[in-house]
């Protein structure tokens, strides 16, 4: 009797309606208090607060770090960009330091501690103050997860997204990420070369070595958005070339295979970086020997290969179209163009769900 009750109820949309109405309030209430004491507790368990110094008296700096060993330099700087919107909403000045962070992606291993590798690549948010003198300063806050009310977006579902969080999240680039003098250089001299009056570009995206990643069954690439082959991608985007009325691509690609079969594809309107890139795959198939692999790399630096990969995400952010698969690179691109794209389109076949090893 009273299971049939039960049953009934569930059946009835009023009683469904005031159950989710009053307890989905109460449950969503209780989350917000208990995310409120963890940050209270994290606050008090946690020195945040630090005066190094008598400089900058009126000023308040905010440092931002990253210790996520796994990321590479775009999914930390993504992770890194609410702390920043969060800095400027306070008024504080932020700062990027990951000196004693080191991220095997974004730093070479003998400069461990040594370097501020953010700095290799991209100005301070602020220019006006080197790392020396906030260090010096008066009043400091140190990031530190859970300590502050930060909301991390989820990024995986956000390229493409709407008009007003792309345009959020552009102004914080715009504002925060901007590229030191020798990569604006750089950049410019590739700008040159590449994008001539009356040429329109279709930018291309390739995250090779995610595909690389699943067949190898490797867990780090568990929940990863699923890769195409070179083949699939070749046909796409010939078909997007001529739909989208594009007179060129730029290749931002990470395999030599796939980016001399898309040379060889397209011949003299397929534009690219002279950039060393990784083989992981021959003749369709993954190279399985480590040193072969990374033949092409022998002799560089990883500071001078991202360097290259940084020129590369941001030409591609320069182009009037853009097909991509799903990566950190293209996804960045994209919030760095900040909806002047013609087209955009991204290949979404959903998410790798291996057993990992």
């Amino acid at each position: 009797m009273v299971q049939k009750l039960k049953e009934g109820l569930k059946k009835n949309a009023a009683v469904l309606n005031l159950y989710e109405n009053v307890f989905g309030n109460v449950h969503a209430a209780g989350r917000m208090v208990r995310r409120e004491l963890k940050i209270i507790r994290t606050r008090i368990s946690v020195q945040t607060k630090h005066h190094y110094g008598d400089c900058n008296k009126d000023k308040t700096f905010f440092i931002i770090s990253c210790d996520g060993e796994a990321m590479g330099l775009y999914s930390m700087i993504f992770y890194m960009l609410p702390f920043m919107e969060y800095a400027k909403k306070k008024k504080y000045i932020p700062v990027i330091d990951i000196t004693k962070s080191y991220l095997p992606a974004v730093q070479d291993k003998e400069k461990t501690g040594l370097e501020n590798a953010w700095e290799y690549y991209y100005e301070q948010p602020d220019s006006r103050y080197t790392l020396e003198e906030v260090y010096r300063s008066r009043n400091v806050i140190v990031m530190f997860d859970g300590a502050f009310r930060v909301r991390m977006p989820a990024w995986n579902a956000m390229f493409p997204t709407t008009d007003s969080e792309l345009r959020r999240w552009n102004d914080t680039i715009r504002s925060c990420v901007r590229l030191n003098e020798d990569m604006r250089g750089r950049l410019e001299r590739e700008k040159g070369r590449i994008f001539k009056e009356g040429r329109k570009i279709l930018g291309v995206g390739i995250r090779a070595g995610l595909r690389a990643g699943m067949l190898r069954n490797l867990a780090l690439y568990n929940a990863h958005p699923v890769q195409p082959t070179c083949e699939e991608l070749l046909g796409i985007v010939a078909d997007k070339l001529k739909e989208w009325n594009c007179d060129g691509i730029f290749l931002s690609c990470d395999d030599r295979e796939y980016s001399d079969k898309f040379i060889s594809y397209f011949g003299e309107i397929c534009y690219c970086i002279d950039r060393k890139l990784k083989h992981l795959f021959k003749d369709g198939d993954l190279v399985t020997d480590a040193s072969e692999r990374l033949s092409e790399l022998t002799g560089s630096t990883l500071k001078s290969r991202t360097e290259e990969y940084v020129t590369e995400v941001y030409l591609l952010s320069e182009c009037d179209c853009l097909y991509s698969c799903i990566g950190g690179g293209s996804q960045f691109a994209y919030f760095v163009n900040g909806g002047r794209y013609e087209h955009v389109e991204v290949y979404d076949k959903g998410l790798y769900q291996g057993l990992g090893k």
